[in-house]
């Protein structure tokens, strides 16, 4: 089998179950959560333009008229 080091060895069934245990521990902890605050991060800039889409009429109308628009 193939070590976390990527080194061949032989092992017992027993440090293969580890071995296994060990890795899916470190997938499980590791990819996922970078991958969720992408998500996140994504999630809050569509939020962002379908708060703007929703509202374009009042967006255009704002930046038509008002010379200093507030940021709400």
């Amino acid at each position: 089998m193939l070590d976390k080091g990527l080194v061949p060895k032989v092992m017992s069934l027993r440090e293969a179950l580890s071995a296994f245990a060990a890795h899916r521990r470190e997938v499980w902890n590791g990819a996922p959560l970078s991958g969720w605050r992408e998500i996140r991060a994504r999630l809050e800039v569509l939020e962002g333009y379908l708060a703007v889409f929703l509202n374009l009429d009042k967006v255009i109308k704002i930046i038509r008229n008002e010379d200093e628009p507030s940021p709400s």
